[in-house]
């Protein structure tokens, strides 16, 4: 420290004394009568200008061109045309360019002069790759004061407020967030999937899921100096992860799933551990927010109007799952995989009901199974009996039309329930014009599944082009499909 005169002392702060919010530093001073008074202070780091660089490196107007991206800095200027504005044109075109924050269960569209804050995250897209900058701003200082935000029941959509890396384990262990309810794994997005994360870089937004609304506060000091080390698609240091699949025998196991799509795949599962309880537990997952493509296991079982993707319960001697399986690509084929839980013991029986269809599958034999989305679909638990009293077909069932779209034939199946009798079922065929064609069914079928072929043509060979109509009655039932011939 250099002495300016007339009172004034001088002192270059080296730049490696930045705690990444600011400079942190405490000035001591000793009169003539010996008497020392110290004094602490937090100065910000400020960026004029255009302020740092957005590192938001996709483009394109596909779901894999999706950032969540956070804004680190206390602006001068906050608005979203104040920031994207002067490179991507005002906000308006959505052709080029639209950003979204995800609250209370929809993905709420921004505009113009949305005001954009420090811990959220935001959905941007832009279909040109562009340079962004954040515009000037500063880092604050001059107060200790961590970022909070306040959460919703269910997911929120969170960004990191500083411009370093923050730990997820760093932020669910800091003693202001003792409270939360949280569902374990931080939820990153990168090229159109979501993964596991281990924290958020600086910039980074990402999900996390709440049992009740709250707040969430941000450690406001890196955690000994140190700049983090993040990774994504990782299990992101959750021990109960690895607890979980660890399998003991019938108290203790893991069954992951995993439904593939034409383009879109999700992880899910079902499990039983002594520690799991019969709502929200730490062991639990839930379908992550819907975008323009999706694929989703949805158990039945919801918390906060959000489905439960995995549901790990208390060991039961018998126990029954259900869940659906939803798609955008609905009518394709979908793979459902799935691995079985190691040192399996004891004389418990493991099946896939496929409701829809009425198919029944061996999981602790075979690791995979085919359909077209959407899906019903049981995981039936427990001794022979039980499982054989679930995999019933309860109603009847009529499923979809294949090939559609067709040339002129197609192939309809039903499954009839297990009751006892004959059930009369009568299929006919409508054209574009709502004349009834030929081709058409009337019997009496006993249980099961059953599958015939109908002609669309009307005899002529080649049916007309057009949109068909199938209607299938039994008894005081009613169903209708869809029909495309090309």
């Amino acid at each position: 420290m250099s002495d300016g005169g007339s009172d004034t002392w001088t002192y270059k702060i080296p730049g490696s004394s930045s705690t990444g919010s600011g400079v942190r530093f405490k000035v001591t001073a000793t009169n003539s009568y010996g008497l020392t008074g110290s004094e602490g202070y937090l100065v910000g780091i400020s960026y004029p200008q255009e302020g740092l660089p957005i590192p938001y490196t996709t483009s394109g107007t596909t779901l894999d061109a999706y950032s969540i991206i956070a804004i680190p800095l206390k602006l001068t200027s906050n608005a979203v045309n104040a920031v994207f504005g002067p490179v991507l044109g005002q906000y308006g075109d959505k052709d080029k360019w639209r950003m979204f924050h995800y609250r209370n269960g929809v993905n709420e569209e921004l505009n113009g002069s949305s005001q954009l804050e420090r811990g959220k995250g935001y959905w941007l897209i832009s279909s040109k790759a562009a340079t962004l900058n954040t515009g000037p701003g500063s880092t604050g200082g001059g107060s200790d004061k961590p970022v909070e935000i306040t959460l919703n029941a269910g997911w929120n959509q969170i960004g990191n407020p500083y411009t370093y890396a923050i730990s997820w384990s760093d932020i669910q262990s800091d003693g202001a967030n003792s409270g939360l309810s949280l569902q374990p794994n931080l939820r990153l997005f990168k090229n159109g999937a979501f993964s596991n994360g281990t924290g958020l870089e600086s910039f980074q937004g990402g999900f996390i899921f709440v049992n009740s609304g709250t707040k969430l506060t941000y450690p406001s000091q890196k955690k000994n100096g140190r700049q983090m080390a993040l990774g994504e698609g990782e299990s992101g240091g959750n021990e109960d992860e690895d607890i979980l699949y660890k399998t003991t025998g019938e108290n203790q196991w893991l069954l992951p799933m995993e439904v593939q799509g034409v383009k879109r795949k999700i992880m899910a599962g079902v499990g039983m551990h002594p520690e799991a309880g019969e709502g929200f537990d730490r062991f639990d997952d839930f379908t992550l927010p819907r975008m323009s493509e999706y694929v989703e296991l949805n158990h039945l079982k919801t918390l906060h109007e959000t489905s439960y993707s995995r549901d790990v319960i208390a060991p039961a001697p018998n126990h029954a799952w259900e869940f659906e399986v939803l798609s955008s690509e609905a009518g394709e084929k979908h793979r459902l995989t799935w691995g079985v839980p190691e040192h399996w013991e004891g004389n418990k029986q493991l099946r896939l009901w496929d409701v829809q269809r009425g198919r029944s599958v061996d999981m602790l034999t075979q690791t995979q199974y085919e359909f077209r989305a959407p899906g019903s679909f049981r995981i039936l638990y427990g001794d022979e009996a039980f499982v054989e009293k679930e995999s019933v077909v309860r109603t009847f069932l009529l499923q979809d039309p294949s090939p559609n779209p067709t040339t002129g034939r197609v192939r309809v199946s039903f499954l009839v329930p297990d009751d006892g009798r004959l059930w009369p079922v009568e299929l006919t065929v409508f054209d574009q014009h709502g004349r009834e064609s030929e081709g058409g069914l009337k019997g009496k079928f006993g249980s099961g599944l059953h599958e015939v072929e109908l002609d669309l043509s009307r005899g002529e060979g080649s049916a007309v082009s057009g949109m068909y109509l199938l209607r299938c009655q039994t008894g005081q039932m009613e169903y209708t499909r869809k029909v495309l011939v090309r």
